[in-house]
């Protein structure tokens, strides 16, 4: 025969469960992020003009940055530069490395492509453009590429920051911590209540025969 006693919780057994639920769910979002995020993201900057007056007509000098901000390559990419009612008197671009940019005017629009444009990669035009009547202050701008098109972006502002570990990181710990917090809570009630049981228990000199009894198990 023997007493039947609450076995003893193992904290090093649930601390290491613990470890190992984070490094899941940590694993988890990261290959989920990978997983949703290889997609190219396009933006245009537009910078605004300011036209002057120049030999009898309004000249204005208008600058777009084309980037992508995605986590693939945005492929056969191409886009217009549209200043309604000007002559396009002069048109420059720069893009990374040797990508092969091609950019032309035609009456008001300069029109741009290039095979692809990889990540955080930047395409920038320049446009030098004149007219008798009041020129826009921005160009009408549209790009898009393959499955993509780009939205405008304010000058200043920054694209969204990049996939980071930390608040997932910060997330997970959190919450196995409240995990942790709740069953020790839990666990440290059941002991009271199972010491509490105990002081019914008859002492040594009261021997079984008391007025208490115990619950024996027999095999």
């Amino acid at each position: 025969m023997h007493l039947s006693i609450e076995p003893v919780t193992s904290w090093p057994r649930t601390l290491l469960a613990a470890v190992i639920t984070l490094a899941v769910i940590v694993t988890a979002e990261t290959l989920a992020h990978k997983l949703s995020s290889r997609e190219p993201r396009l933006a245009y900057v537009p910078s605004e003009s300011l036209p002057f007056n120049g030999g009898g007509k309004n000249v204005g000098i208008y600058q777009i940055d084309v980037t992508n901000e995605g986590d693939a390559a945005a492929d056969a990419l191409t886009g217009s530069m549209r200043i309604l009612g000007a002559t396009i008197d002069n048109e420059r671009v720069s893009a990374p490395g040797a990508l092969p940019v091609d950019a032309k005017a035609e009456g008001d629009t300069v029109y741009l492509s290039a095979p692809s444009l990889n990540p955080t990669e930047t395409i920038h035009v320049s446009i030098l453009a004149s007219s008798t009547t009041p020129l826009p202050i921005e160009p009408d701008v549209s790009v898009r590429a393959t499955g993509v098109s780009a939205f405008r972006r304010v000058r200043g502002t920054s694209a969204p920051p990049r996939f980071s570990l930390l608040p997932v990181l910060a997330t997970a710990t959190t919450s196995l911590a409240l995990m942790l917090a709740l069953q020790f809570a839990f666990r440290r009630r059941a002991n009271v209540d199972y010491v509490a049981s105990r002081g019914n228990w008859p002492r040594r000199d009261e021997g079984l025969s008391g007025s208490r009894k115990v619950k024996l198990q027999c095999h």
